[in-house]
């Protein structure tokens, strides 16, 4: 019988074994196997477990994504609510009522007739005789939430109707007449044009796969932001005991002794409720503490977190709270909101968790241990779920860090191989369609009219060899609503390129203009200028008597009779993204990549530049308020010694300040530039869709044969199959009992007597090796016959 078995573990070989390990074993001198892994999306990608530590190649591709629902998930502020909804960074919680209906109201432009997709995250539920839907944008009632609705990552499709009241404001209502509330996150409308990779997806995928490759942002459009793509082997946690500190012992009853060693003492806690709390160092300043900030993880993610012991600790019981980190970033660790307490005895040194993280972790765990007599802490590891061999392993990884934006329009995208340096850039760079281009007057429609501008590559002047072919471009409004692809004739808000053309067709509604009225050159510039024609009190549209007026787009101010002739502070143009007809391609320094078995790929939004510190206060600024940095990877100072570049580490004397848009370095030297790294949230950026290939670990990748004895001694005579099998096992042997081996030079086998007998392997006609009963050796044809080359073990 033969079957599959992964990864026999190779013992230490001495100098007689060598050509056994260099000739059978080696990776370096046999041909390395590619394996593809294509379209791969999320902040965790587990590396296939068959994967050798060598490098990978690897492609990393662009997204662009548009939420029709964009809002700040910190504050909600745009979004109407009914009195006694509360909102804050952990979700908007929207009670029930028995005589009144409470929502809530985001101020968005959905379009009629029009299918979109409904993502959000049910954080917590307790309706009872009510339920939660849609309100005023569908012809029919779609239902979200019920008393019986599970929680974690929720789905729903729906088309609105053809005509949309309230502007096609998104609108989620809880019905009266019950009880109870709702608690809702991370919500997200995409619109679905049908036949697009998107509408497949809502249909295909689960609510939890969609939230992976569409991921809450923040923002009207969203693309993948410069990313760090980090290799990480085994152990996936670079916190050891050595990142824990003793926090302020005058704040906080930690009941933790720090050694010398690197090693951590759990001393005795006596009674329930009191723990030893392990909080990281934060910055190179123990009071300034991230709440829990002990292990990195990843929501609904599966984890076996080990903790490891003094051999002398084996036998004690440790019960543990695993916490998860604060929404809010801030509470302190006494206010953490505890977990189910678990007791576990130290076995081999070490206990194992499994657990699984919840859907609102905020990217750290933290552990608060209790124990009744002393326990010593060695290490921390944390490993994927499916690992088995949880002996500890130190942490490293390999990272590479795309360097700019990357866009995707349709199939086509920007691509970046770390591995090569290679960048190729094949969406342009958003350009401005602002009142000075040459626009004309195309024609008239029913309830909307079409512009034009002709030669319109040429007039950007800003896209080098863009595309004027179908589809090839996206078109954003001022107010980030995105135009469809289509001919002038099919409605408003299409655009298309014909012949170099540019057509883009805008409702009267929106520009003003009177129905029957042909617009001038002038008025159609006055438009993408920011402009809205009115009549002089201001309402819309014209109506073809009174005398022509405008006022701004964005707010209706400034109404007067003179025809605008330029923009105006706040206006945002109309922008096109268009996809170029030969890739710029742009090298960079290569970053190569390790795969590790058991290992990881987290891709990560990252910022990571060089600057010189403000002289005076040591400050650098990073990015602006939209998307604040939250963690602080590395900082290090560039310093010339000999015309060598050295790099200092220093990022135990930064800190974020100002709101998370800069950095302050204690004991700066103004005179040197400081390398930083940091990380934003995700829920500024896209993530990128992942083609790897990793070397595939056929070296250690063996099949099995297994042969009952059936309580008889008949010899085993191998077959061609079975002598291709690494590993022989025997079982139920009447009698010391033998294996006939083809008499082949160099074949290695490990043979495993579960016989219950005396076992000999060896040619046929020959002498071989006798293994003992209940005993593994290894083997092998040294020319003449089986030989050994272990000891039986």
């Amino acid at each position: 019988m033969v079957s599959r078995l992964d990864y026999v573990p190779i013992p230490d070989l001495s100098a007689q074994q060598a050509f056994f390990a260099r000739n059978v074993l080696n990776p370096r001198e046999r041909n390395k196997v590619m394996a593809s892994v294509a379209g791969a999306v999320g902040n965790v990608i587990p590396i296939p477990t068959d994967a050798m530590r060598d490098y990978m190649q690897m492609l990393i591709k662009g997204q662009t994504l548009k939420p029709e629902t964009p809002y700040t998930p910190s504050t909600w502020v745009e979004w109407s609510k009914s009195s006694g909804v509360v909102a804050d960074l952990t979700g908007l919680t929207i009670p029930a009522d028995l005589s009144v209906d409470k929502e809530i109201v985001l101020g968005v432009h959905m379009k009629p007739n029009t299918k979109y997709g409904l993502l959000y995250v049910l954080v917590s539920n307790s309706l009872a005789s009510c339920s939660s839907r849609l309100y005023s944008l569908t012809d029919s009632a779609v239902y979200l939430i019920d008393s019986a609705s599970p929680l974690g990552n929720r789905k729903n499709t729906f088309t609105t109707s053809a005509s949309l009241s309230s502007n096609g404001n998104f609108r989620w209502r809880v019905n009266s007449g019950g009880s109870g509330e709702i608690k809702i996150k991370d919500i997200r409308v995409f619109e679905l044009p049908s036949g697009s990779e998107i509408e497949t997806d809502f249909t295909n995928l689960t609510a939890d796969q969609l939230a992976i490759k569409y991921p809450f942002i923040t923002g009207d459009i969203c693309s993948v932001q410069a990313l760090m793509a980090r290799g990480i082997g085994k152990n996936l946690t670079k916190n050891d005991v050595s990142s824990f500190v003793a926090p302020d012992q005058s704040s906080y009853s930690h009941n933790v002794t720090f050694n010398p060693n690197g090693t951590i003492t759990l001393n005795p806690t006596g009674s329930v409720g009191t723990y030893a709390h392990l909080v990281q160092r934060i910055n190179g300043s123990d009071n300034k503490l991230i709440r829990q900030n002990s292990l990195r993880v990843f929501p609904s993610t599966s984890y076996k977190l080990c903790l490891y012991f003094d051999s002398a600790d084996n036998g004690k019981v440790i019960s543990t709270l695993i916490l998860r980190q604060s929404d809010d970033f801030t509470s302190t660790v006494g206010t953490a909101t505890a977990g189910t307490e678990i007791s576990k005895t130290v076995t081999d040194g070490k206990i194992v968790y499994n657990m699984t993280t919840p859907i609102d972790v905020k990217k750290y765990i933290g552990l608060q241990p209790r124990c009744n007599a002393s326990l010593t802490l060695t290490h921390i590891a944390l490993f994927r779920s499916d690992v088995i061999d949880t002996t500890f392993e130190a942490h490293a990884e390999t990272f590479a860090i795309s360097p700019i934006i990357l866009r995707r329009i349709g199939t086509v995208a920007d691509i970046f191989d770390p591995v090569t340096g290679v960048l190729s850039k094949r969406i342009g760079d958003p350009a401005n369609l602002p009142g000075n281009l040459n626009w004309a007057h195309h024609n008239n429609y029913s309830g909307y009219k079409a512009a034009s501008v002709a030669n319109f590559i040429t007039s950007l002047g800003g896209i080098p060899n863009a595309y004027s072919a179908a589809k090839a471009g996206e078109v954003y409004r001022y107010d980030n609503y995105l135009a469809n692809w289509g001919a002038a004739s099919d409605g408003a808000y299409n655009f298309n390129f014909v012949n170099g053309t540019f057509y883009l067709t805008v409702p009267n509604s929106e520009t003003g203009f009177s129905e029957d009225m042909v617009p001038i050159s002038n008025e159609w510039k006055a438009y993408f200028y920011g402009w809205r024609m009115c009549n002089p009190d201001g309402s819309v549209p014209w109506d073809g008597i009174q005398t022509k007026s405008w006022k701004k787009i964005t707010d209706g101010t400034g109404i007067t009779s003179v025809l605008p002739t330029a923009s105006y502070t706040g206006y945002l143009p109309y922008r096109v993204f268009c996809q170029l007809v030969n890739p710029i391609i742009t090298h960079f320094q290569p970053q190569p990549l390790f795969a590790q078995l058991y290992g990881v790929l987290i891709i990560e939004p990252v910022i990571r530049d060089c600057k010189k510190p403000v002289a005076g206060t040591g400050k650098i600024t990073v990015t602006d308020a939209s998307a604040p940095i939250d963690s602080i990877r590395k900082v290090e100072r560039v310093d010339m010694l000999g015309g060598l570049v050295r790099y200092v580490d220093v990022t135990s004397s930064c800190t974020i300040t100002d709101s998370g848009t800069t950095l302050t370095i204690t004991g700066f030297d103004p005179t040197k530039q400081y390398v930083y790294e940091c990380g934003i949230t995700s829920w500024y950026s896209c993530l990128p869709t992942i083609d790897y290939q990793y070397p595939q670990a056929d070296y250690v990748k063996f099949d099995t044969a297994s042969h009952d004895y059936q309580a008889a001694a008949a010899d085993w005579t191998l077959s061609d199959a079975e002598q291709k099998c690494l590993l022989l096992t025997l079982t139920n042997a009447g009698a010391a009992v033998n294996i006939i081996a083809k008499d082949l030079e160099g074949w290695p086998h490990a043979v495993r007597n579960l016989s219950g007998q005396a076992a000999t392997i060896k040619k046929s006609g020959g002498t071989g090796v006798v293994i003992a009963a209940g005993k593994t050796a290894w083997v092998i044809h040294n020319g003449t016959d089986y030989v050994r080359l272990t000891a039986d073990a």
